[in-house]
């Protein structure tokens, strides 16, 4: 073996592969590039620190001295942030300025510092974390009032079954206890209301001397 090789790949091969893998990392972070910032390298703006968030949608600013005012400013827009009072930290939402490029003026009480950002691209994106959370939150819901439904459905065919019977069960006890409570038969009282026929009396009743009527 006259290659110079590592863990069995030749030199060259393996410089190959770095090469593609560090061009295909260098891809894929241009494809998550939302906003970029070109700092003012002055030494007048040493005292500010001006960078971006992690996820490139603020502005974080941290001066030494206080200051009150932040101006962005292209060709077609203009936004201003003022403090107050004066203040010597601040984090600003990129989110509300259109896509393009951006003079920033930062106002000092002695001077004004000058740098540029670009909005790439929209702050459309969601986690997938997010996208998760907001599927399962959905799906909750969604059973919840399914299963909700399914009671009230149960609830009210069981209340209308118990319903009907139960008013069937009165009506009959109510027929038993007007049988039960019907006045015997007088042929001289007036009132004929809920008193038994004479028929029915006779049939069920004896004559003062004992014997039924047959006749």
């Amino acid at each position: 073996m006259n290659k110079l090789t590592i863990l069995g790949v030749p030199i060259h091969r393996l410089c190959v592969i770095v090469m593609f893998l560090l061009m295909s990392s260098t891809v894929f972070a241009q494809e998550e590039t939302y906003t970029t910032i070109r700092k003012n390298v002055n030494p007048l703006a040493f005292d500010l620190d001006h960078n971006l968030s992690s996820t490139q949608d603020s502005l974080v600013l941290e001066n030494k001295y206080l200051f009150k005012k932040i101006r962005f400013l292209n060709k077609t827009t203009e936004k201003v942030f003022e403090f107050k009072p004066a203040v010597k930290r601040v984090k600003i939402p990129l989110d509300e300025l259109p896509l393009g490029n951006y003079t920033v003026m930062f106002y000092q009480a002695d001077k004004i510092i000058v740098f540029q950002i670009d909005r790439i691209l929209p702050f459309d994106y969601k986690s997938a974390l997010d996208t998760r959370v907001a599927l399962n939150d959905e799906l909750i819901k969604k059973t919840a009032n399914a299963a909700m439904a399914d009671i009230i459905n149960h609830a009210l065919d069981y209340d209308s079954a118990n319903l009907s019977l139960t008013v069937a069960n009165a009506d009959n006890g109510f027929e038993t206890f007007q049988t039960r409570t019907k006045r015997a038969y007088n042929i001289s009282d007036p009132n004929r209301s809920n008193m038994i026929s004479r028929t029915e009396y006779r049939r069920t009743h004896l004559r003062p001397n004992g014997k039924p009527y047959t006749d």
